[in-house]
């Protein structure tokens, strides 16, 4: 990964990985821009939920609590840029500039047209110079997204996403109670369906069982507590699990070491 800060307002980085880390739904402090030249990726934000694959650009508004976990059986490489909203009012009319999510499909044609922009504004020196520079870099690229959006958007037939609010709710509801004894069947039970639907749900939209899911937002949660100096018997607990060895085994299988390891590489 290269990362590129501007200034405290603008940043920038280039990133190409496989077996991307789970990522417990956060929100950011500036407005956030994803080009993908290529992955998986599972999005939740708002009431929105996608699974969207090729190339594709996101869009996170300032505050707009989101989620995004890639597929770790895909190489997953993207830029990724940071700016203060503020810095487009002077350079481009109200409408195009973006307010709200949006999840942006991209043909080859269309990331080319704007990979050269991505290039120059990462190349640039650390100065006040490169800044105004990328300002304007940034509103080009906006108004190359603007017809796209308007087009690709608006028809009613587009099948590449599968929003759901309850597959979303359901979500919020596990990432909230992730430390509760929670089962398919009190899940089921809290949003009046069956397990059946419950488990097609994940499988079709988000291309991973209740438990993954659940798994992984624990496994996430806990990592928090072992940043915070609690032990490994203390992070098992508050993550949901009443037996450490059991817990020390998983996380052992998703991160590739013990709770005690990665602990003592922070």
């Amino acid at each position: 990964m290269f990362l590129y800060r501007i200034t405290n307002n603008f940043s920038m980085n280039y990133y190409s990985f496989f077996n991307e880390k789970f990522r417990a739904i956060h929100t950011h402090p500036l407005d956030e821009l994803v080009i993908v030249e290529s992955g998986v990726s599972t999005i939740m934000c708002g009431d929105n939920v996608c699974r969207i694959s090729g190339s594709y650009v996101i869009f996170y508004p300032t505050g707009q609590e989101h989620q995004q976990n890639n597929s770790k059986t895909h190489r997953y490489t993207r830029w990724w840029i940071t700016y203060d909203r503020s810095a487009l009012d002077d350079l481009l009319p109200l409408e195009i500039i973006p307010r709200s999510f949006f999840v942006l499909p991209l043909r080859e044609e269309d990331l080319a047209r704007i990979q050269p922009y991505l290039a120059l504004m990462i190349n640039g020196e650390h100065s006040d110079e490169h800044y105004a520079v990328c300002r304007h870099l940034l509103a080009i690229l906006f108004r190359l997204l603007s017809p796209m959006i308007r087009e690709q958007l608006s028809e009613a037939d587009f099948e590449q996403y599968k929003y759901s609010r309850l597959l979303h709710a359901i979500c919020r509801h596990i990432d909230e109670h992730f430390a509760e004894p929670l089962t398919l069947d009190s899940i089921a039970h809290q949003f009046f369906i069956s397990r059946s639907k419950l488990v097609r749900m994940f499988r079709q939209t988000l291309d991973m069982s209740v438990n993954d899911y659940l798994t992984s937002v624990r496994i996430s949660k806990s990592k928090r507590f072992l940043r915070d100096g609690l032990s490994v018997n203390e992070a098992a607990i508050r993550s949901g699990y009443s037996h450490t060895g059991y817990y020390i085994k998983l996380f052992r299988h998703y991160i590739g070491m013990t709770p005690a390891e990665w602990q003592e590489q922070l």
